[in-house]
């Protein structure tokens, strides 16, 4: 019956829904445990002695108003508003999965799409982060007064990055300038007084 019907296609979106909700939990913990990961890299690297916690702070702290979280999110609710629409269309009849091939591949076609999208999105935010990450200990764990600016250069490096290259700025100066842009992989590199 037609009733039978909206009650399952009503089931279908909550049960989509509900599974975006658990795997941006999980896409959550892959961010934090990659982060965590780099920083202890970092400090590997370069012999810096920072505690648990005082890398979990830089890990956590809010960049341009936002924490990694935050970012995660903002992207978790686009994804879900997409969805929601999409399914929300078959609801309707907008989109119609009959028994036809052609039907079921273009649906399949604009999710595949929207989780593409969401994937390069969160591949920015973990870019982004680990550049902030990596910028943020070698600030405050450089016995050095000045840094140099250090541009990663790439399809998608922006022009600040592109004009900054070389420039020195005094350590004070620096908090906050790096990541510049999505995916944004810049560095400092500590320079002699």
């Amino acid at each position: 019956s037609k009733i039978q019907t909206m009650k399952a296609k009503k089931y279908i979106i909550i049960s989509v829904l509900n599974m975006l909700t658990k795997d941006g939990k999980e896409v959550e913990e892959f961010l934090e445990n990659q982060l965590m990961l780099n920083a202890d890299k970092i400090c590997k690297f370069y012999g810096y002695k920072l505690s648990k916690k005082e890398k979990q702070k830089i890990v956590d702290r809010v960049f341009v108003g936002l924490s990694y979280k935050d970012r995660k999110n903002q992207h978790d609710e686009t994804l879900q508003k997409k969805t929601h629409k999409l399914l929300f269309s078959l609801i309707l009849g907008k989109i119609t999965l009959s028994k036809t091939q052609h039907n079921k591949k273009a649906f399949d076609k604009l999710m595949d799409k929207e989780f593409q999208s969401y994937k390069s999105r969160i591949t920015g935010v973990l870019i982004s982060e680990i550049t902030r990450i990596n910028s943020d200990i070698t600030l405050s764990n450089n016995g050095k007064r000045r840094v140099q600016y250090c541009s990663v250069l790439e399809r998608n490096t922006c022009a600040d990055c592109r004009n900054m290259d070389g420039e020195i700025f005094r350590v004070e100066e620096a908090h906050d300038i790096i990541p510049q842009h999505n995916q944004c992989k810049c560095y400092w590199l500590p320079v002699d007084d």
